[in-house]
């Protein structure tokens, strides 16, 4: 599968020769803390885009197979596994904290993979991943939500998407549609700082029927 490549290539192993990706991925890291022309070069090389495709391609992931590290100095599948999305969501959590990304986002059409992502099923191996989606998405309401990024989620209907995976899901636990309610709450707070049109697109999705009901 294409994230499992994905992946064996990003993850750090025990030679540099097979560690191409994570050094990629550590240069990555170095720059997006660089600021904020630094930054606007990475969105025009399209770097946000590409890492939120892969991102939500990771909800996919098999589960990790209990296998020790081979040699002494060789760290374990799961805690190479738990390094990557770490650094993985810290670069985007840093791109994400200046506008041009998110309005990449939106110009590229993968901004609503975001909302998706966070409303979405996944196995519970992958829920890291899914938590690190609303991590990137809380950091965009804060620090992201231009005009132009707001008109895009309104027109794309990402909360409508939001409430409707929500209510279709019947994988999603009691508990797990409350703590996405909680996330798309403060998206929302954040959002209505900038525009009134998101929390006018929540009421006409019946997101707020829909919590209604939810806790009665």
């Amino acid at each position: 599968a294409a994230s499992r490549a994905i992946v064996q290539f990003l993850e750090i192993n025990h030679s540099e020769e097979t560690s191409r990706g994570w050094m990629l991925l550590t240069v990555i890291n170095l720059l997006a803390s660089s600021g904020q022309k630094t930054v606007d070069c990475m969105t025009t090389m399209s770097v946000p885009s590409t890492l939120i495709k892969c991102l939500y391609l990771f909800f996919d992931l098999p589960h990790l197979p209990d296998i020790p590290g081979g040699a002494e100095n060789e760290l374990p599948l799961a805690e190479r596994r738990a390094l990557l999305q770490k650094v993985f969501v810290q670069i985007l959590v840093k791109l994400c904290h200046f506008v041009s990304p998110a309005e990449e986002l939106a110009q590229k059409d993968d901004l609503q993979l975001l909302f998706s992502a966070i409303t979405s099923w996944c196995p519970p191996y992958n829920l890291p991943w899914r938590k690190s989606a609303g991590e990137v998405l809380m950091t965009i309401s804060r620090h992201g939500l231009s005009l132009n990024v707001v008109k895009y989620i309104h027109e794309k209907e990402c909360l409508a998407t939001c409430v409707q995976n929500m209510q279709q899901s019947n994988d999603l636990s009691p508990l797990e549609i409350v703590e996405m309610f909680a996330g798309l709450s403060c998206f929302l707070k954040d959002s209505s700082d900038v525009s009134q049109t998101l929390l006018d697109d929540f009421r006409t999705c019946q997101g707020y029927v829909f919590l209604s009901d939810l806790l009665l």
